[in-house]
């Protein structure tokens, strides 16, 4: 039993038997009570186990055998049987039984399809596919075109988690992105505040260094004026400082030619006196010899 029909491409994706309604690959995410397909699945694994039982010495067990092209979850999932299907002991049974048997499998597939249309995670959407290609491959089924086409689908569902994933990734990052800019918008938005006083006190600082500097030119020129009037000044105080040291030395000089003439003029008073003293004693001698010469005549 090949997995491809002459004149199919490789490279065509599979798609579901058209026996099976299209409603049931709809993706939705609402949730419905799975009660009634899993008792199903559990009496049909009954089934199952009873009838290995019974001829565990015509059958052989198939291995699980797993995709080993794919990563992921879908590396779980089983590897479609390589070799058909051994009919000699399905064409022992009895036609009812035969029919039970593909009545069951197409129960199988729809169950499947249904489970598969709920679309819990991957990774138990390749669980239950797993589990329902064991049950055809008991039950002898044909599910070459439903293996490609739960294969592709797993394969979209495993592409749409990541690209979810991806997707939230961004979003989260294009929203923190956002928050950043908004804040940076308004911190941008006070720079320009700042901007706007810093410039408005630059200004008048700007005014109050011009007026200081006018203010610091004037008073250079005031100062210039002074220091010259100061030069002239210093150069009559010196030539009044050579007038004054000339003059104070001239007095030192008449000072003490007046105290020699005070020692002289006390010197020749004390003569004087003398002289006056020796005069008048003379004199008073005269008189006497004078009276005493008249006296004689």
């Amino acid at each position: 039993m090949g997995r491809l029909k002459a004149g199919e491409a490789l490279n065509t994706p599979p798609s579901f038997p058209p026996s099976l309604p299209k409603k049931a690959l709809k993706i939705t995410k609402t949730p419905r009570t799975r009660t009634r397909s899993q008792k199903f699945l559990q009496s049909i694994a009954a089934m199952q186990v009873e009838e290995e039982e019974t001829n565990s010495n015509n059958h052989t067990k198939q291995e699980d055998d797993v995709a080993r092209d794919d990563t992921g979850p879908l590396s779980l999932l089983r590897k479609f049987p390589d070799n058909a299907h051994n009919n000699h002991y399905f064409n022992q049974l009895a036609p009812a039984t035969r029919e039970l048997y593909a009545s069951t499998a197409e129960s199988v597939k729809k169950l499947l399809v249904s489970e598969l249309s709920y679309y819990p995670s991957v990774e138990t959407m390749v669980e239950l596919a797993n589990k329902a290609f064991e049950t055809l491959d008991w039950l002898q089924a044909d599910y070459a075109q439903l293996y490609d086409a739960v294969k592709a689908h797993l394969t979209h569902c495993a592409q749409l988690s990541s690209a979810e994933s991806e997707l939230l990734t961004h979003q989260n990052e294009e929203k923190n992105a956002v928050l950043a800019r908004e804040a940076n918008r308004t911190r941008a938005e006070e720079a320009v505040e700042a901007v706007a006083r810093s410039e408005a006190e630059y200004e008048k600082a700007e005014v109050r260094l011009g007026d200081l500097e006018n203010r610091v030119s004037e008073t250079r020129e005031v100062l210039k004026k002074l220091l010259s009037e100061s030069m002239q000044r210093k150069a009559e105080v010196a030539f009044l400082e050579g007038e004054w040291k000339r003059c104070s030395e001239s007095r030192l000089e008449i000072m003490k030619e007046d105290e020699e003439l005070a020692e002289k003029i006390e010197e020749k008073r004390k003569i004087v006196e003398k002289i006056e003293q020796r005069y008048k004693e003379a004199e008073a001698l005269v008189e006497r010899s004078i009276m005493t010469l008249s006296s004689l005549s």
